[in-house]
């Protein structure tokens, strides 16, 4: 049987109805899941969770740079995405 297990130092920031709420992320087989209530819910890429009305907005990733898995790959590379977006251009010189 495959469990959750908790992905060291990394939280996912979820917003649902205007509501943000930092959280522990998880970790079952291949795919990533974030706390939420008494349950998980699936990290999906683009910010999307397997829960229609929640989102992700934010990640730390912590340890999960470690992982290498498909679902764990494809959320890195939206942060990176993201994170290049939003950088400052760099002045001429510096």
């Amino acid at each position: 049987m495959d469990l959750f297990h908790v992905i060291d130092d990394a939280h996912a920031i979820l917003r649902l109805k205007g509501v943000f709420r930092q959280v522990a992320l998880f970790r079952r087989a291949d795919e990533m899941f974030a706390k939420w209530g008494s349950g998980f819910i699936r990290l999906l890429p683009c910010g999307h969770t397997t829960q229609p009305n929640v989102s992700w907005i934010d990640l730390d990733p912590g340890k999960l740079a470690y992982i290498k898995t498909p679902s764990a790959l494809k959320i890195l590379d939206h942060i990176n995405q993201s994170a290049e977006k939003q950088a400052p251009p760099l002045a001429e010189g510096a």
